[in-house]
């Protein structure tokens, strides 16, 4: 039996190993997942996709493009984990909030136009909300105008 609810490219970063952090899943965590697939579903791509190797170089590589496309995590999110000194001395090599970058990675790398990225991105980036409390839940989702734009 796995002890997991879904696909470790899904994961939520206060989920990504329960040795991170601690605690329950619920509506927010699928909402995390969401945004991945939206993702996934718009560029035929993983948005996180930890390389090879043992469980804590996974784990410490997801919560690194996590953090290079989101910004840091914040503090009282990392102070909930079990072992936050060794997976995140380097907090200073992320931006503090997050910036376009999803934005350019659908344009630049997917051929988005800039519109198109920028709604995308505004779509999805409210459910990568490192903050479980303030991540949009699924009815927010479906009251968003750009779903209802999509031809």
């Amino acid at each position: 039996m796995l002890n997991t609810i879904l696909h470790c490219l899904f994961l939520f970063p206060d989920r990504v190993s329960s040795r991170f952090f601690f605690k329950r899943y619920d509506a927010s965590s699928d909402m995390w997942s969401l945004g991945c697939m939206a993702f996934e579903l718009l560029t035929g791509h993983y948005l996180f996709d930890p390389q090879d190797g043992d469980e804590d170089e996974r784990d410490e590589d997801h919560l690194d493009m996590c953090q290079r496309l989101l910004g840091a995590i914040p503090a009282d999110v990392i102070a909930r984990g079990v072992w936050p000194k060794k997976y995140f001395e380097d907090q200073d090599d992320f931006p503090d909030t997050p910036n376009s970058e999803l934005s350019l990675l659908f344009s630049q790398k997917f051929g988005f136009t800039g519109k198109e990225a920028d709604e995308a991105s505004a779509f999805i980036l409210p459910m990568l909300d490192f903050n479980t409390q303030s991540r949009v839940t699924a009815l927010d989702c479906l009251a968003n105008a750009w779903l209802n734009d999509i031809e």
